[in-house]
């Protein structure tokens, strides 16, 4: 057992860790705008359509584990692309 009952189940202290990492991070992508700033999760979370903007860049970033803590300019700037580009392509795209 990892230290925590609830419901008499047994949960990891990390568990509890990134369920409040994820919760902070929806909570956050629903009270921001969509910039290049935003890591591409975020993006991501907020905009799902923005997968195939990405795709179709040639940026197979969705399902790398970098999208959880490179932001669309790093992005951008590793593939070298224009994140103002990229970023008008995400916010033209559907949901």
């Amino acid at each position: 057992m990892c230290g925590i009952l609830i419901e008499s189940k047994p949960l990891c202290v990390s568990d509890v860790i990134l369920s409040e990492a994820k919760n902070f991070i929806e909570e956050r992508c629903k009270m921001t705008e969509i910039t290049k700033d935003m890591t591409i999760a975020e993006i991501l979370m907020q905009k799902p359509g923005a997968a195939e903007v990405l795709f179709a860049a040639g940026m197979h970033c969705v399902g790398c584990p970098s999208a959880r803590g490179e932001t669309l300019a790093q992005a951008a700037a590793v593939h070298g692309m224009d994140a103002n580009e990229l970023l008008a392509g995400i916010l033209a795209a559907g949901d």
